[in-house]
Parts: structure tokens; C-alpha cells; sequence
């Protein structure tokens, strides 16, 4: 950690001491940034910026959101600041190329995490997995790896990663969607033993969860995909339980309006109500604790986990049913298939985990994006 402190120390003092700041992107991670930014750090941007402006709205939070084409910093001692999926990186350095536009911080998943754990901290909301770890590792490990089996959920149809990356031993790849084709990208794969494989187009990831909620007893159990895991230290992963640890999770974002809203984003608003009629039907007590959970303004995206196998054994028991009787119900009269269970996985595991907050030891790690 002490280099990405280093280089995020390093960026907040270079936004401070610009004379204009503009936020690249204008989705769920630029204002997060932008939250983070004015609340911790005093520091608030000139606009957001969009490569299409047709696409964005008009302004977040009284702040306008103007297309690249527009940028005219008053100065040399501006800084651009791109808050975006870092897989759209590399084209908006290009065009703020083609603008002349120079000055520019890329915000990657160390500086993201960075400033957000410290807008977490000063909030007294998330606590951070690096704050809640023991030092010092539990005797009764020894040497010996913990008992810890986090899978990497993969498709055939994935494309290829730019970049070379070490992937810790403890994460496992596995093939998701194997039922759905000859092809075999790895040698675990979601189609053996007690599975859902053949629903993964809609399920997405999901069926990886699966398999390893029926087929597996690791002492801590977790899900990643492979764009996206969670950072954790050989000593965090070696003290998750000695930390009393029930679950990890990547930091949550910070939606504009409300959680429902973001939701509405990528499932239809018919996909939603049916969840929610569901949700009241078969689990009333988590219905009543979404109507609050759904007007706050935080979101665990990408079904992302590292748990103790009954925290990770109970969250698939709760939702899987759900997810089944929303897909029954849906597909009598559904035209097009979309992941969309695999969204509605999302809300669910932002609800079960933010229900159960005070109930378990949930803590955050930085969630780190593979390009």
C-alpha cells in the first residue's frame, strides 16, 4: 500500500493546487470522486465532462456537464480528472489529445480506492478492511495457506486482457456458462456437480455463485470476476478470521439520487416492481427494510464477495429462491434476455448486506479493475 499512498498523496496535492478542476464522467464513479472530493478535501470541480453530451445530463448537483469539445481551462494549471470504468481510459486520453488537452489524472482503481476509503472514513460509514485487520497473524495458521477459495468467474467470450497481472493463488478461475458450449477455458468449471450452468446468460456471474454456494466448504468463501477482484494482502487474507471477518466487500458506490434510481438504470422498471413484489411476498422483512435501503444512496455493484462460508452459504439461500421465482415469473412473458437476473443479483446483494450490517463484521477492500 505504501506506493499507492504515495501516488494518491501526490495527485490530491496536484488538485489542490490547480487553478480549475473538471471531472471526466459523469456516471456513478465521477460523482462518487466529486462527492469525495468536496467533502474531504474542499475541492470542487469547474464541470463534469462527456465525450457525447446528447447521452448525459444537463448537470449533477447545479454543476453543468459540457462535452469535450467545450473544455477552455482559463489557464496551464488545470487538471482533468477521468472518473470513468477504466477500460474507456486509454480512448478519452486520446481524445483530450486530439484537444490539446495535457493535463490530466487518471483516476485508476488504487486512486479511486484511495479517495474514497479516506471520504468513507470521515463519513464513520464502510469500515475499511486495512483498519479492522489484525497485525499480527493468528498463531494457530502457522505457515500453512487459510482455508480460503475465491472464484474467478470467466466466459469463452471474454476478450483477451491488455495487460499481464498476478493473480493471488488463493483466487480460482472458473468457467461460468460451461453447459452453454464445447469450449473449456479452465479447469473448474460451473457445469459439474449441483449447478444452474445453462441460465447463465441471464444469470451472468451468477451461476458461478451457485457452484460454489453447493460444491464447496472453504472456511471463507468469495466471487470475483475477471476484470474485477478484490485486493487483499497475503496477512488479510491469512487473518480473516483470527479479525473476527464476516464478510468483504469492494466500497460501495455513491449513487446520485437514491439506490432504486441507480437500479432503474439497467433493469426496466417492470424487472423492479417484480422484485420488490417478490421480495415482499417471500421475505416481508427485507421488503420493509428496502423501503429505507432503497432511498439511501448506496449500491454494491458487480456481486462481489470474499465471506465465512455461513455468511456466504446464508446470502445464497436467501437469494437464490428469490432470483428463481423473479425468473419464473418474468419469462412467461419476456421477449429478450439480457442478464437481467444478474442486475437484479446486484439489488438483492446490496440489501442483504447492508440489512445485515449490523448484525455481521463487514468490512471493504479496494476492488481492482484488470484491462
Amino acid at each position: 500500500m505504501g506506493d499507492l499512498i504515495k501516488n494518491a498523496v501526490q495527485n490530491i496535492d496536484r488538485l489542490k493546487q490547480a487553478s480549475e478542476i473538471y471531472i471526466y464522467g459523469a456516471g456513478i464513479i465521477a460523482y462518487g470522486i466529486y462527492k469525495a472530493l468536496a467533502e474531504v478535501y474542499g475541492i470542487w470541480p469547474e464541470s463534469f465532462v462527456v465525450t457525447d453530451k446528447d447521452t448525459a445530463v444537463k448537470d449533477i448537483e447545479r454543476i453543468p456537464v459540457i462535452s469535450a469539445g467545450e473544455l477552455k481551462p482559463s489557464d496551464d494549471k488545470y487538471v482533468i480528472l477521468i472518473s470513468t470504468p477504466e477500460v474507456y481510459h486509454a480512448d478519452i486520453i486520446n481524445t483530450l489529445r486530439e484537444l490539446s488537452i495535457k493535463n490530466h489524472i487518471c483516476v485508476d482503481s488504487e486512486t479511486e480506492y484511495f479517495i474514497m476509503s479516506e471520504y468513507y472514513r470521515k463519513t464513520g460509514r464502510f469500515p475499511l478492511l486495512q483498519d479492522a485487520i489484525h497485525n499480527e497473524r493468528d498463531p494457530a495458521y502457522g505457515v500453512q495457506e487459510p482455508d480460503v477459495g475465491v472464484y474467478m468467474a470467466k466466459c469463452h467470450v471474454d476478450p483477451p486482457l491488455k495487460g499481464n497481472y498476478h493473480i493471488p493463488s488463493w483466487i480460482r478461475p472458473i468457467q461460468a456458462g460451461a453447459s452453454l458450449t464445447d469450449a473449456r477455458i479452465s479447469e473448474i468449471s460451473d457445469n459439474t456437480g449441483e449447478n444452474i450452468s445453462t441460465k447463465n446468460r441471464n444469470y451472468s456471474e451468477l451461476t458461478a455463485t451457485y457452484w460454489v454456494w453447493k460444491n464447496t466448504d472453504h472456511k471463507y468463501k468469495g466471487i470475483c470476476h475477471y476484470r474485477r477482484l478484490l485486493v487483499l494482502t497475503d496477512d488479510e487474507i491469512k487473518n480473516l478470521e483470527a479479525s473476527g471477518i464476516d464478510a468483504v466487500l469492494p466500497l460501495p458506490f455513491v449513487c446520485m439520487n437514491d439506490t432504486s434510481e441507480q437500479f432503474l438504470r439497467y433493469i426496466s422498471p417492470d424487472d423492479y416492481n417484480l422484485t420488490m413484489s417478490v421480495l415482499k411476498r417471500i421475505s416481508p422483512e427485507y421488503y420493509e427494510a428496502a423501503q429505507s435501503i432503497y432511498r439511501d444512496k448506496y449500491i454494491y455493484n458487480y456481486n462481489m464477495l470474499i465471506a465465512r462460508q455461513k455468511v456466504f452459504d446464508d446470502y445464497c439461500s436467501w437469494m437464490f429462491p428469490l432470483l428463481f421465482e423473479i425468473e419464473k415469473i418474468s419469462e412467461q412473458n419476456r421477449k429478450r434476455n439480457d442478464r437481467y437476473i444478474g442486475y437484479i443479483g446486484e439489488i438483492l446483494t446490496s440489501l442483504y448486506f447492508l440489512y445485515n450490517k449490523n448484525n455481521m463484521k463487514i468490512v471493504h477492500a479496494m476492488k481492482k479493475w484488470l484491462v
